[in-house]
């Protein structure tokens, strides 16, 4: 039999373990059973783990610039024109309500804008909200006009193959377009794409580019006021031009002041409030 404590084999007369010193048990059938051993399993497990965890950090490293190239090969790549020019407001007033071209921009930045497109397709991207580049925008294009399934690059107008739009003043931006077909966007894309040529803004998108158009004027001729107060009645005119605009926007008695003085001078100022 063997002793329960240290595993030494012992006489089956033995009352206690030789090796040990520990009493025995007089169960008989006890005795005979060798005692458990522990399991070491787990010491494996982590034997491996230290030399696998190594193995696959170099695996990723060498694997990295494979998978490198082919997000480069799926993703698209997004070109925003970009201009040479100052940046514009929101609403032009110099073209405004003009569609005709009238961009300064460098021609050549803007060919090559649409020279590094690497697919035959791209997405067109305007304002929402412009009674013009709104009704190109958020369609797909095709450069050689040989994909039906979408309008051709010629049914784009020349003057908004620019950095910006001539009515609006946003930026225009085009990206490179896969037909995939990944998420099922497909048919939605041809869908949208291929509607006639028309003025699609909500009533509440007009009235929101109605109020900037007005805004601009406003702020326009408010700024020709300021600078006649500032040219004439330079003691009485506010240090800057916001300030003047608070003025009028209150219609502080500071700002009514300022309008006697100036239809004095023979300069009318218009009273109009801000929207």
């Amino acid at each position: 039999m063997y002793c329960p404590n240290c595993g030494s084999q012992v006489s089956e007369s033995s009352r206690f373990c030789q090796n040990c010193g520990c009493p025995l048990p007089s169960n008989k059938q006890s005795q005979n059973k060798p005692p458990n051993k522990k399991n070491h399993s787990f010491l494996w497990w982590i034997f491996i783990g230290w030399y696998w965890m190594p193995i696959k950090l170099c695996f990723k490293i060498l694997l990295f610039p494979l998978s490198l190239c082919k997000k480069r090969k799926s993703a698209p790549k997004t070109v925003t024109i970009t201009s040479t020019a100052s940046h514009s407001p929101l609403f032009n007033k110099k073209v405004f309500p003009s569609t005709g071209f009238n961009n300064s921009d460098n021609l050549d930045t803007i060919n090559f804008a649409f020279n590094s497109l690497d697919s035959d397709l791209f997405l067109f991207i305007g304002s929402s909200l412009c009674p013009y580049c709104s009704i190109y925008s958020r369609r797909i294009y095709s450069v050689s006009g040989k994909d039906k399934r979408f309008p051709s690059m010629q049914m784009l107008p020349q003057n908004l193959r620019t950095s910006q739009c001539p009515v609006c003043g946003c930026f225009l931006g085009i990206s490179s377009y896969y037909a995939l077909n990944i998420y099922g966007e497909l048919k939605e894309d041809i869908k949208r794409s291929n509607v006639p040529f028309i003025d699609s803004r909500t009533n509440e998108q007009k009235a929101t580019y109605d109020r900037g158009v007005a805004y601009e004027k406003q702020k326009e001729q408010d700024r020709n006021d300021y600078n006649w107060l500032v040219s004439h009645l330079s003691d009485s005119a506010p240090k800057s031009f916001s300030g003047y605009r608070k003025m009028k926007n209150s219609n502080s008695a500071n700002y009514i002041k300022l309008v006697n003085q100036a239809k004095e001078n023979g300069y009318i100022i218009k009273q109009e409030d801000l929207l």
